[in-house]
C-alpha cells in the first residue's frame, strides 16, 4: 500500500511536510491547490446570507489583523519553522510531490439552509 501526504498549497505546509517525511516513510506529497471565485463575489454571497454589518465588522476586523497583529504571527511562524528545520536530517530528499486543483462544492438547487425546515 502507498503513503502519501496530502497538504494544501500554503508556504509553511511545505515545512510541516519535510518535517513528517523525515520522520515516516512517505511514498509522495499530494499538493492540493484550491480554486476559489474572487473574493468580492465571497463578501456579496455573506453579506447577502448574514447581513452587510456583520459582514463589514468581519472585513474590517481582518483588515485590523492584516496590518497589525499578521506581521507578528509571520515572525512566531517562522522561528517555529526554523526550529523544526533543524530536526530534518542532512541526507533528507523531499518525495515526488503531484498537485491537484479542488474545486469548491457546488450547492444543488433544492439547498435549504437548516432553519428553513
Amino acid at each position: 500500500m502507498k503513503t502519501y501526504f496530502l497538504f494544501h498549497d500554503l508556504w509553511y505546509q511545505y515545512y510541516k511536510a519535510d518535517l513528517a517525511a523525515a520522520e515516516f516513510p512517505f511514498d509522495g506529497f499530494i499538493v492540493v491547490r484550491k480554486t476559489r471565485p474572487w473574493w468580492g463575489a465571497y463578501l456579496w454571497k455573506r453579506a447577502r446570507r448574514l447581513g452587510f454589518a456583520k459582514t463589514l465588522d468581519e472585513a474590517l476586523l481582518r483588515l485590523y489583523w492584516l496590518a497589525f497583529e499578521h506581521p507578528a504571527d509571520v515572525r512566531r511562524l517562522r522561528r517555529l519553522l526554523a526550529e523544526s528545520r533543524q530536526r530534518i536530517p542532512a541526507d533528507y530528499r523531499r518525495p515526488p510531490v503531484t498537485s491537484t486543483r479542488m474545486k469548491p462544492p457546488r450547492r444543488s438547487g433544492n439547498w435549504r439552509p437548516m432553519s428553513a425546515c
